[in-house]
């Protein structure tokens, strides 16, 4: 019910998302070494790249909860005892990307175009409720779209999921001598 009342309230507010200056790779970095403990116990062992500062025009809350429910799909959906997750964080040709990639079980090449919709499930063993509300990823597919982004699912070989985000870099032209100072 929290995430369909979350996917509701995204697009209530798209016209209001409140946007700041953040630092993508120190957000997701902390946020990782925040939950690492407890999502450590359920399972999941990360490791990140980040070498430099990332700037983007984006929501905090937002890019929480795109890492918490890529992580926590990864954790719901292993079939070994551990599932490694490695996060990428980078500059490239003037954008941002953020690279989640799990060595889970992975989703059939067919279904991959589907992920971002809302209830969507790859397979009878994942349409038990009990594993999620089949919304996670759709939210984290709105979240990236409202901090103007894109998001795409592929296989990562030889199993597993490979989600990329590409966001703009935060446009330091656009903004004033006082903003600049965060």
């Amino acid at each position: 019910m929290e995430q369909l009342l979350l996917l509701t309230k995204m697009d209530i507010g798209e016209k209001a998302l409140p946007t700041e200056s953040l630092d993508l790779s120190r957000v997701v970095s902390q946020f990782v070494e925040e939950n690492r403990l407890n999502w450590g116990r359920n399972g999941a062992d990360f490791h990140i790249e980040a070498k430099e500062a990332v700037k983007v025009e984006g929501n905090l809350l937002l890019l929480e909860r795109v890492v918490e429910n890529l992580v926590s799909n990864s954790i719901r959906y292993k079939t070994e005892e551990r599932v490694h997750i490695d996060i990428e964080i980078k500059k490239k040709d003037g954008r941002a990307f953020l690279s989640l990639s799990d060595d889970g079980p992975g989703v059939p090449e067919e279904a991959l175009g589907r992920l971002k919709e809302a209830f969507f499930r790859t397979d009878k063993a994942r349409s038990r409720t009990d594993k999620g509300s089949g919304l996670g990823l759709s939210i984290v597919a709105r979240a990236v779209h409202l901090m103007k982004g894109r998001v795409a699912f592929s296989s990562r070989r030889p199993h597993g999921l490979k989600v990329d985000i590409v966001l703009p870099l935060e446009d330091i032209h656009e903004k004033t001598d006082t903003d600049c100072g965060r």
